[in-house]
């Protein structure tokens, strides 16, 4: 009851969006590698948090601020550009998108030169649909990137549809825009559909793109040469190699990095960097990898029932069986089987 009468829904839905984008930024930037890899991502997210921030705060701050709503404006249609290059990020990863697709991002500080002529916020609001106009345009003209995504094995499916749905968000808020404009909706329903627009965007990547974009983000970094790997760490990769393909050990469920650490007498941190560098990929990327494997032999050569399947591939419940399966196969165990069993 307190909360409520200090806050409206709009500045509680606001404040909600701020802490998940917050929660999906530090995410990305932790699970991508290094910030490189996550800077569209990072900017996208970051821009959509200080837009929620700002919402959050305008009962309290606005009136303090001269140019407070240009600072609204500035975070919120940011988004729509950084947008579309999440989109072609998402599209072709690893590849970062081609350095002529940031062009997009000279739009925003043009959009503010009309209104050195014509002071009014109104204008900077059409100025907003044009950097939307642009941005969709950029994405129609480059719809080829979407071809093929749907038979994709590897996350292939879950991207298109993130996609999709990304391009419809940025449309409804362009529209909401539109209507806002013209004198359809009022201020606090434009604010309103836009949170929940964007607090919808989140919750997708919440659920979507953690699964695909850390994973699918990875550079393939091959196998280094040896003349640069030291005799320790071949000694190390070598009695890995037998630990993995001749005892098998990730067919223990409960077998992790502190046991691969004990086992190969090193410390957690040297052995994860190791085998970063050598593998491009964690831990449990690589055990889950060779479990996956595993699993998969089974479906198509034998008859034995998935749920017993997932125990003797090294898998400690059927759900996280059936979720890592789906991400590292395209299909569920069940469909995997029916499509290549003989």
């Amino acid at each position: 009851m307190l909360l409520t009468s200090q806050f409206t829904l709009p500045e509680i839905l606001s404040l909600l969006g701020l802490v998940q984008s917050v929660y999906v930024l530090v995410y990305m930037l932790l699970r991508s590698g290094s910030v490189f890899n996550a800077i569209i991502p990072a900017l996208y997210f970051g821009f959509l948090a200080c837009a929620f921030l700002l919402d959050a705060a305008a009962g309290k701050w606005a009136s303090h601020f001269e140019y407070y709503e240009m600072a609204q404006w500035l975070f919120w249609f940011s988004g729509v550009p950084l947008g579309a290059l999440l989109i072609f990020q998402i599209a072709h990863v690893p590849q970062p998108p081609l350095p002529k697709y940031f062009l997009l991002l000279l739009l925003i500080p043009i959009s503010f030169l009309p209104i050195q002529f014509i002071p009014e916020m109104p204008i900077l609001y059409v100025s907003g649909l044009v950097i939307g106009a642009f941005s969709l345009l950029a994405i129609w003209a480059r719809r080829d990137l979407l071809d093929g995504l749907r038979k994709n094995p590897k996350f292939g499916k879950e991207r298109f549809w993130l996609i999709i749905t990304l391009i419809g968000l940025t449309t409804a808020f362009l529209a909401s825009t539109f209507a806002f404009v013209g004198g359809d909706i009022t201020a606090q329903q434009w604010t309103l559909i836009r949170t929940v627009l964007g607090i919808t965007f989140v919750y997708l990547a919440a659920t979507s793109l953690f699964r695909i974009y850390p994973q699918a983000l990875k550079l393939d970094k091959g196998t280094v040469p040896v003349s640069t790997t030291s005799p320790t760490e071949k000694r190390i990769l070598d009695k890995l190699a037998n630990l993995l393909e001749s005892e098998k050990i990730y067919q223990d469920a409960g077998f992790g990095r502190a046991e691969l650490a004990r086992e190969l007498d090193i410390g957690e941190a040297s052995l994860s960097r190791i085998i970063n560098v050598h593998y491009g990929k964690t831990i449990p990327q690589i055990l889950n990898d060779y479990r996956v494997r595993d699993a998969q032999k089974m479906l198509t050569e034998t008859d034995v029932p998935i749920q017993a399947i997932y125990e003797e591939s090294g898998f400690n419940s059927i759900t996280t069986f059936n979720r890592v399966f789906k991400e590292l196969s395209g299909d569920t165990p069940k469909d995997y089987r029916a499509r290549n069993k003989a």
